[in-house]
């Protein structure tokens, strides 16, 4: 019985090295904005017909620039908030305040990139708030499948998910052109 235990022990040891050969490597990729906001603007911008403030745009995420990952490909980017930003400014928003337009404030509560199996989903949502009026929520999921998990998958996935929520949010700005109060 004594020298099975042996055995036992020792088998699962080398079971245990056997695998510690397998972890595989995690490639991290951080993402190229220009790349992104190319791959977003291709699927068309969508511009509000009325003057908009971006009042204010707050980064709830986490300090973390860890957007997840396929495969074995983890991407980061620098900076969220700049990219929605610049974003949300060229489909017709301002920077300026003045009287009568819309004031917005929006905050990016998720924007991250995940996969299953041969599922992708890139993960985008926003809370929105117009004038003092109660907020709402925008979310968008594109999920797609997850061919190769390359880098252009990501970008375009990201991409798609990010368009989305923003033409979602000037779909809600819209509704309120010409009713600020």
């Amino acid at each position: 019985m004594r020298i099975e235990s042996v055995r036992n022990v020792a088998a699962a040891a080398g079971l245990m090295l056997a695998f510690a050969g397998c972890t595989p490597h995690i490639e991290r990729i951080s993402l190229d904005t220009g790349r992104l906001v190319a791959s977003a603007n291709a699927q068309g911008v969508a511009h509000v017909a009325c003057p908009v403030h971006l009042r204010t745009l707050v980064d709830e995420r986490g300090a973390d620039n860890r957007l997840g990952g396929i495969s074995d490909r983890l991407f980061q980017l620098d900076d969220v908030p700049g990219l929605v930003r610049k974003q949300l400014l060229a489909m017709g928003l301002s920077g300026d305040d003045a009287p009568g337009r819309l004031q917005v404030d929006v905050h990016i509560l998720k924007f991250y990139l995940t996969g299953a199996g041969i599922t992708k989903l890139p993960v985008v949502v926003y809370e929105g708030r117009i004038n003092d009026q109660p907020s709402f929520l925008i979310r968008s999921q594109q999920m797609s499948m997850n061919w190769a998990g390359t880098d252009s998958e990501a970008y375009a996935a990201l991409a798609r998910s990010f368009q989305d929520a923003n033409m979602q949010l000037v779909a809600r700005l819209q509704e309120q052109c010409g009713h600020p109060g």
